[in-house]
């Protein structure tokens, strides 16, 4: 998609490319072989989704529990 849309711009700036996706936040190992291929793939940033949340204190744990990292 990253290259695909670079091709087709006419403004040299950079651009993001965002994905969403659900990590574990109990688990960083797993959470960054998640989000890994789509950051190697070009993406830029990754919103945390929440779709499958039964409850507004599942997403505030994950919340606390700090986005994925891959260093």
């Amino acid at each position: 998609m990253r290259e695909h849309i670079a091709g087709q711009r006419k403004q040299t700036t950079p651009f993001d490319i965002i994905w969403e996706g659900e990590t574990p936040g109990d688990d960083a190992e797993q959470a960054a072989a998640i989000v890994r291929p789509w950051a190697e793939a070009g993406a830029t940033w990754w919103l945390e989704s929440r779709w499958s949340a039964s409850n507004i204190e599942e997403i505030r744990t994950r919340i606390q529990q700090g986005p994925p990292h891959l260093a």
